[in-house]
């Protein structure tokens, strides 16, 4: 139902969330990317993969439920700790 409302009214029932690289990771390479734009995640979905710095890969996950609006990491970039990786779509009511 949401493709169908306008960008006023998707803005009046969704916030957006910004997905980041934990801070408990300090570098690492981007290894898998487990969604696609418009596609729906929940809490604890792992969203991406990450080998960090010692060469261990470490799963992302969503922290909420949403719809994936875009992706802004590819297979291979090296991020920094904090850094952004995804933006979704949330409703609002959510606590």
């Amino acid at each position: 139902i949401a493709d169908k409302l306008s960008k006023e009214e998707m803005e009046s029932v969704f916030s957006k969330a910004n997905v980041k690289l934990p801070r408990s990771i300090r570098l690492g390479i981007v290894k898998n990317i487990y969604c696609s734009v418009g596609d729906v995640v929940k809490p604890e979905d792992t969203v991406i993969e990450i080998d960090d710095e010692y060469g261990r890969t470490q799963s992302v996950t969503a922290s909420l439920p949403g719809k994936v609006t875009k992706i802004c990491t590819h297979i291979g970039d090296k991020i920094s700790s904090g850094g952004l990786l995804m933006k979704i779509s949330i409703p609002k009511d959510l606590p």
